[in-house]
């Protein structure tokens, strides 16, 4: 499959997404159909990477399904299959599957 030209620079794809540049300056990751995904991908690990777009953070797998929809503040990364996430000054825990299993309920976590 080809994109229309429409990036100032782009890179090969890994993972189904590639790292390109805007022609008004943005960065980002686009998938095969050419719309910018995320403006930053972190690392996959265990088959998950944490995406940002427009300051907020979710998680997707290797093939781009979202796993957590791009919604909070902050997700941490995976220990022991649970991952804390924050939204609005509110933290709780979710599972590799995306499953908030302890609600965003309290302001803070020990």
């Amino acid at each position: 499959m080809i994109i229309k030209p429409q990036f100032v620079k782009a890179f090969d794809f890994k993972g189904g997404f590639a790292f390109v540049e805007t022609e008004d300056g943005e960065l980002g990751y686009t998938d095969k159909t050419g719309y910018l995904q995320f403006n930053f991908m972190y690392p996959f690990i265990d088959g998950l990477a944490k995406v940002v777009r427009n300051d907020k953070e979710g998680l997707i797998n290797e093939v781009g399904t979202p796993i957590a929809p791009l919604k909070y503040d902050k997700v941490s990364t995976f220990t022991e299959g649970f991952s804390m996430v924050q939204l609005n000054y509110k933290w709780g825990f979710i599972k590799k599957n995306g499953l908030e299993i302890v609600p965003l309920r309290t302001s803070k976590i020990n």
